[in-house]
């Protein structure tokens, strides 16, 4: 079985998520780590490092989807010649590009259990 607690630690100590996210995340964290178990070609890599990475941006990407504002929020503000914008949907776009990386990273030890159409 993949180490939670590796996990969370992991997320805390490279995405520097506070002990009420972490605390939030324990439910999702198991089921991150129950899934991506399952895909293990060899069952002995569950606490390789790229495994235990692949888990914590996952917990990162949905902590970040759990926050993200449903589009209510200000994100431009103008003051005479002075306009601010910001882009809210940047740390998920973030967090989506960090995941994309580290499935990448761990695929070698993942069964790939994707889909592929060779022809007709």
């Amino acid at each position: 079985m993949i180490n939670e607690n590796m996990v969370l630690y992991k997320a805390k100590s490279l995405f520097g998520l506070d002990n009420a996210a972490l605390a939030s995340l324990n439910c999702v964290c198991h089921l991150f780590c129950l899934e991506l178990f399952s895909r293990l070609k060899d069952k002995k890599a569950a606490n390789d490092e790229r495994i235990i990475y692949l888990a914590a941006v996952n917990c990162l990407y949905y902590s970040i989807l759990e926050n993200t504002d449903s589009g209510c929020s200000v994100e431009s503000v103008k003051a005479g010649d002075v306009t601010v914008k910001e882009d809210a949907s940047m740390p998920l776009k973030k967090a989506a590009e960090l995941k994309g990386e580290a499935e990448k990273l761990a695929s070698p030890l993942l069964i790939d259990d994707g889909f592929v159409f060779t022809g007709v």
